[in-house]
């Protein structure tokens, strides 16, 4: 037999190493391939994430607009209780909130006048005196003077509320 016939231990090991390298750059060109996916798959993830939050805030814009139509709906029916407690929702939501919707952290107060109490409660049917009894019925229900006040000194009266001395009664602060 002549020895080309015969491969020799070398050739042996230099198609092992071949295979052995084509299984290698197999295995790196597959995890190429599944790092360019999970790179997609964390890029779709980020841009859910953004729709997510920006529905949730649009849902909960929705959500304010149906509770303000369903108590548009029922001002004309409300007891005098249920206005001063729409008056202090009104003035919980203004003192956790800035201009831009966001969540406020530095100082969570907010007062309201007769006159914005009138557009909050959305120009009820009752004599503008029947407001400030609202205000100052407010202030029984917190049950707090440092938390919520009536001020009728000054240009105007106005119904103050500052949640750094405290906070609404849950039963009346709408749950926020």
């Amino acid at each position: 037999m002549a020895a080309s016939q015969h491969p020799t231990p070398t050739d042996d090991a230099d198609e092992d190493i071949d295979r052995l390298n084509e299984k290698i750059n197999g295995a790196f060109a597959k995890i190429s391939e599944l790092v360019e996916r999970v790179d997609e798959l964390e890029a779709d993830n980020d841009e859910l994430a953004q729709q997510n939050h920006a529905l949730r805030q649009r849902v909960s814009q929705l959500e304010s607009r149906t509770d303000l139509l369903r108590m548009v709906e029922q001002t004309d029916d409300m007891t005098g209780k249920q206005r001063s407690v729409t008056l202090l929702q009104h003035l919980q939501k203004a003192a956790h909130q800035s201009g831009d919707g966001e969540a406020v952290t530095a100082s969570p107060k907010a007062s309201v006048t007769r006159e914005q109490a009138e557009i909050a409660l959305q120009h009820p049917d009752v004599d503008r005196t029947t407001i400030y009894d609202d205000m100052r019925r407010a202030v029984r229900l917190v049950g707090d003077e440092d938390v919520c006040w009536y001020d009728s000194s000054g240009a105007g009266a106005a119904l103050h509320l500052d949640l750094t001395e405290g906070s609404i009664p849950a039963e009346f602060g709408g749950g926020e």
